[in-house]
């Protein structure tokens, strides 16, 4: 689960495509392009220049190849607060804390191929918890190449440090710091796409290091999992696309067995057979329905054979209006001696109205129901927001979030509520 902090919580710079009809998402309230409000950035060479090592006839002369790099730095701070900072279902604590955000993403400007480089930090303190303090930081580059005008390889590579949330079926519980690991991660991407064929490839590796703290070996869990799929589409009518989409995926720990002598390697097969639907830039629907069928290296866990499935809707209902829908099952390894995972399934909708041109106003709701294998586990998520978007100018942007989470759940004392609020301002160049 804490792979998912890879996707989430910062909006990295996209790396420019090649140019195509304005699609769905990107005619979305949220995506959309809004000149008037982007930061300008700085060239590298003129920054380079500021401390002397680019000179100010090369920087003149937009003679030096860093000219075609741009430099955004961004600062963020953001004020929260929890009404139940450990998510426990009794005797709750409520805190506050500032969170500092610091970020830089040197891109390139080229016509064709890309490259960039992004570094940004999450810094978390609280008032009165100080050991629930935290340092989540992350460093990645990512480039496209352009092979003629129907293929593209894109790779994107870093590494991160992140902290587990108190809600992961995984957390130690109240008495325990968060748990830390150190991750490093790289994804390959080969798009070919020939007339109204589509042939895409991803391969996709991630190493998990997770930390020793407060007495608690978690050399048990650190494990790489990887995860490959080979999407082949036909595109039937303009902007519909059918595919199949077989899929694999490995789990190999570092050490071979688990805290109850448990072997604790994993595999998995599927496929997914399904459409995508993108014509007039209103509407964008891509579902696949499949299987899985995971294998344990450990035959006290079996095998399993699960129905598989993804939903993803962007519905840009008016000018101002949009409606994001996201579902998907997923499988995540588990930390508990014994038990061969949890499977997940979720829900998530937002929608998005553009108030002004400047100010969006977004209210969602997610929904997850999660099972833990050999344990009888059951949990039920709900947890709506409601968030104010305020782009003042290209430089700055204010945020107020509002949120509730609930979890009921079959296992003792695993139930929570917690309320949520936070502002904050983002200073951009």
């Amino acid at each position: 689960m804490i792979r998912a902090v890879l996707a989430v919580a910062v909006v990295l710079p996209a790396l420019p495509g090649a140019v195509s009809a304005q699609t769905a998402e990107q005619d979305s309230v949220q995506e959309r392009a809004r000149p008037d409000f982007d930061p300008i950035g700085i060239e590298l060479d003129e920054l380079l220049g500021v401390v002397g090592l680019v000179s100010a006839k090369t920087i003149e002369q937009k003679s030096s190849p860093l000219s075609s790099f741009v430099v955004k730095p961004s600062f963020g701070v953001t004020g929260v607060y929890d009404s139940n900072i450990f998510l426990t279902e009794n005797n709750e604590v409520g805190d506050k804390r500032v969170e500092y955000r610091p970020q830089v993403a040197i891109q390139s400007d080229w016509g064709r191929h890309a490259f960039g480089i992004t570094a940004f930090g999450v810094l978390g303190r609280y008032v009165e918890n100080t050991d629930e303090d935290f340092n989540d930081y992350q460093i990645q580059t990512s480039g496209r190449l352009d092979i003629y005008d129907n293929k593209k390889l894109e790779l994107l590579a870093g590494v991160a440090q992140r902290h587990e949330e108190r809600d992961e079926e995984d957390d130690p519980g109240r008495g325990f710091k968060p748990t830390v690991s150190f991750n490093k991660f790289a994804k390959l991407t080969f798009e070919y796409l020939a007339d109204v064929f589509l042939t895409r490839f991803i391969f996709d590796i991630e190493h998990q290091d997770f930390k020793n703290s407060d007495g608690i070996n978690n050399d048990a869990r650190d494990e790489t999992i990887i995860e490959t799929s080979l999407r082949l589409g036909y595109e039937f009518t303009p902007g519909t696309t059918v595919f199949v989409e077989p899929n694999a995926d490995f789990r190999l720990f570092d050490q071979e067995r688990d805290g109850a002598g448990n072997l604790q390697d994993n595999w998995a097969v599927g496929s997914l057979v399904g459409m995508t639907f993108d014509v007039t830039g209103v509407t964008f629907l891509e579902f696949g329905v499949g299987f899985e069928y995971r294998s344990f290296d450990d035959p006290s866990f079996g095998s399993e054979f699960n129905f598989d499935f993804l939903v993803r809707h962007i519905w840009n209902v008016t000018d101002v209006i949009s409606l994001t829908t996201d579902i998907e099952r997923t499988f995540e390894d588990s930390a508990t001696p014994g038990v061969s995972g949890v499977i997940e399934y979720s829900l998530s909708t937002v929608v998005d109205y553009e108030l002004l041109d400047n100010v969006i106003v977004s209210s969602g709701v997610g929904l997850s129901f999660s099972e833990t294998s050999g344990t009888g586990r059951e949990d039920l998520n709900i947890n709506p927001t409601l968030a104010v978007k305020y782009l003042v100018n290209e430089n700055w942007t204010a945020q107020l979030n509002l949120g509730y989470a609930t979890r009921e759940s079959t296992a003792a004392g695993e139930s929570f509520e917690n309320y949520s609020a936070s502002f904050g301002l983002v200073m951009k160049l």
